[in-house]
């Protein structure tokens, strides 16, 4: 059934674990590959501590985790895929170039990270300008 989903979405977001059960296979990129039909606009996997991937149309990205307290990890997934959504729904994503990609998804990532250093998952949740001010001092480091 999930698989099934799977294909109809055109943004796709799953943890590695999830990804191996729907792809049959626990390589993250031949997971990805698997799960990249033509139409599919954007994948993101969550991997847990380390880093993010995002594929589009071919081109894939790994985002590196930003060290943070980690308080509570629920919320972190729907946080990141709230910025992308919201990125991408106000079109200030470049996915035409690599560092669009790369700047989408740290920007993703960094949602993420906020999330996690409050337990709870909706007070957990920043907002844009909290990510963007994070991101400025991971930035100026």
């Amino acid at each position: 059934m999930a698989l099934e989903a799977a294909e109809e979405a055109d943004i796709l977001k799953v943890s590695a674990a999830e990804l191996a059960l729907m792809a049959g296979t626990p390589d993250v990129e031949e997971g990805v590959a698997r799960l990249s039909p033509p139409r599919r606009r954007l994948i993101a996997v969550i991997s847990g501590p380390g880093y993010a991937l995002l594929a589009w149309h071919g081109r894939r990205v790994r985002i590196p985790d930003f060290a943070v307290k980690v308080v509570d990890t629920v919320g972190c997934g729907d946080a990141l895929m709230a910025s992308l959504l919201v990125d991408l729904g106000a079109s200030e994503a470049d996915l035409a170039s690599e560092d669009g990609l790369v700047r989408l998804g740290r920007s993703a990532v960094a949602a993420g990270a906020l999330a996690a250093r409050a337990a709870g998952a909706m007070d957990a949740l920043p907002t844009a300008a909290q990510r963007e001010a994070f991101l400025l001092a991971a930035d100026s480091v």
